[in-house]
Order: structure tokens, then C-alpha cells, then sequence
């Protein structure tokens, strides 16, 4: 016995009067194409914030760079940022897997620069003009979002690919910013 009193041989019948009913399976097909449509949307909306973050981050650090006059060094140290932003381009997969490290990385970069602004801790050290604050500030919200988005994007990746390239590119990551750091690319 099904819901409402139907037995399973009524419910089919029911089902087949539906079928036939040209209004009804107009407006039921409609649904489903504008359902698809709308999870479609929401699906490139999500790698459109994903790509815009990565984005904001890279102009928000050369912003930063022409400032402080490195330039060169803020281009090293964004440049893995790019594997993120033409992944999320192209909507693939494992676009996710390669902003996540990129954006907690300079989230704890800034988070440690707030709390030498703060006075709370000595990770870092330096003078911050009010522009690279704002910024700071700019690449830390970037870098939120960028989280809370990438980890609601689905992508079919298997758990060996997501590691692989979330492996690869923190360490990409970590290597630009040390490269950075070099005399030769810091000081022009």
C-alpha cells in the first residue's frame, strides 16, 4: 500500500495518466531544463568566484608590489595562482584542489601579518604603508571566500588526483614564495 491509499498497480496508472497529460509533462520537463539550468549556473557562478578570487589576490599583491617596488617578487610569488585561474576557466575538476593551498597559504601569511600589526605575535616584521594593509586586507577576504567556495564546488576528482595536485602546488607555493626571497628577484 502506497501514500494516499494507492496500491502499487493505481500508483502506475496514475503515472501513465500524467504521461499523457500534455500540460502536465510540458510543465514537468520544463522543471527538469530549468532545474539543470539553474544547477548549471550555480556550478559556473561557483568557478567564476573561485577564478575571480585568484584574481583579486594576484592584482591586490602587485598592487602591493608597485608600492614596495617589487614587482618582480609579487609576480613570482603569484605565479601558481595561475594554475588555479585556468583550470577554473575551463571549469575543470581539480580547479578546486589547485586554489585551495594557494589560498590557505596567503590567509595564514596575512593572518600572521594582522597579528604582527596587532601586536599579538613576531612571525613577520617590517613597516606596512596603509596601501599594503588594505590590501592585506583585500587578499585575506579573497582568500576566505576562495575557501569557502572551492569547498563547495563538486568536482568527480579521485582522491589520489585531488592529493596529487593539492601536494603539487602547495609545494609550487611554498617554492615561489622562497624563490621570491632571493636577493636577485626581491631586490629589483
Amino acid at each position: 500500500m502506497l501514500a494516499a491509499g494507492l496500491t502499487k498497480n493505481s500508483a502506475s496508472d496514475f503515472e501513465f495518466l500524467f504521461a499523457r497529460c500534455p500540460e502536465t509533462a510540458g510543465a514537468r520537463t520544463h522543471r527538469v531544463v530549468r532545474n539543470t539550468a539553474s544547477v548549471r549556473f550555480l556550478v559556473e557562478r561557483r568557478f567564476r568566484i573561485l577564478t575571480t578570487c585568484c584574481v583579486s589576490i594576484i592584482v591586490a599583491l602587485l598592487v602591493v608590489g608597485a608600492v614596495s617596488h617589487g614587482v618582480l617578487r609579487h609576480i613570482v610569488q603569484t605565479s601558481p595562482l595561475w594554475i588555479a585561474i585556468v583550470s577554473g576557466i575551463r571549469r575543470s575538476g581539480l580547479s578546486k584542489w589547485a586554489a585551495l593551498p594557494c589560498f590557505v597559504f596567503w590567509f595564514l601569511l596575512m593572518s600572521a601579518i594582522w597579528m604582527f600589526l596587532l601586536g599579538w605575535a613576531r612571525f613577520v616584521s617590517g613597516t606596512f604603508s596603509p596601501t599594503e594593509i588594505a590590501m592585506t586586507m583585500i587578499v585575506g577576504l579573497a582568500s576566505i571566500v576562495g575557501i569557502v567556495t572551492a569547498v563547495r564546488i563538486r568536482g568527480g576528482v579521485s582522491l589520489w588526483s585531488a592529493t596529487g595536485i593539492v601536494l603539487l602546488v602547495a609545494a609550487l607555493q611554498l617554492a615561489a614564495f622562497r624563490l621570491s626571497l632571493l636577493p636577485a628577484i626581491a631586490h629589483r
